[in-house]
């Protein structure tokens, strides 16, 4: 139920979306991946990500943060 949103001036060439699971009663929280068409990203394939974490309980917080990471390592071939 969580959306996060990129905007940019350049062309936005493919994107990903990664969701943690419900933790401790919290809502889980989702993450956009996205590469963009810019001079910067010519030499590598950067991945920007946008997310919003829980803002109430830090455990909860680093327990979403550690789902995100654990999918963006085990899909990192694939993710974009």
């Amino acid at each position: 139920d969580f959306g996060n949103g990129l905007l940019s001036k350049y062309p936005i060439t493919k994107t990903n979306c990664f969701l943690t699971e419900d933790v401790e009663g919290h809502n889980g929280r989702g993450m956009l991946a996205a590469r963009i068409d810019h001079p910067f990203f010519e030499d590598n394939q950067a991945t920007l990500y946008v997310t919003h974490l829980d803002q109430i309980d830090e455990g909860v917080r680093l327990t979403q943060m550690q789902s995100l990471e654990e999918q963006i390592s085990s899909n990192s071939d694939e993710q974009l």
